[in-house]
């Protein structure tokens, strides 16, 4: 592994990983939950995609990568059962804020914010895993998320 990688996954570093997926996560859902404007928004397009759409992408590839990157820290956001809890509460979280913006005032359920929010969760745990099982690191050497091995000492 590198040695930028060594220092990013310093204990000293990584054990502030749970608060920043705890705040992300609390700013994603209040960013949901926020009232829409009255005014239309004119939709640009990147290829055949919707803006708004790459953005709900974007946002849960960001969140799954932080948890990812979280359970792989020596201060995972679950001790037990990491993978399980995980994919439970990244998936509350993509669908419970989606759901009750039917009672936000000018905002709406949208089954495509939906479908976009799903597939950023997909790619960023994909992606998360796919890192950690090609670079491993910290505590968790062997990959797997939720066994923590015995934190290194550092000085």
């Amino acid at each position: 592994m590198s040695p930028l990688l060594n220092k990013f996954f310093d204990p000293r570093i990584t054990r502030w990983l749970f608060l920043l997926f705890w705040v992300y996560a609390i700013w994603l859902v209040g960013m949901n939950l926020t009232p829409g404007s009255t005014e239309k928004l004119e939709m640009k397009k990147i290829v055949f995609v919707r803006m708004d759409y790459f953005y709900h992408c974007m946002a849960y590839i960001i969140l799954s990568g932080l948890y990812i990157t979280a359970s792989f820290s020596p201060r995972p956001v679950f001790r037990k059962y990491a993978l399980a809890l995980g994919i439970v509460l990244l998936i509350l979280i993509a669908t419970i804020p989606e759901w009750m913006q039917n009672y936000v005032p000018h905002r709406r359920f949208n089954w495509w914010d939906m479908l976009a929010n799903f597939t950023g969760l997909a790619i960023g745990t994909g992606a998360g895993f796919v890192f950690f099982r090609i670079f491993p690191v910290g505590n968790y050497a062997e990959g797997s998320v939720g066994t923590p091995q015995q934190i290194p000492k550092h000085e």
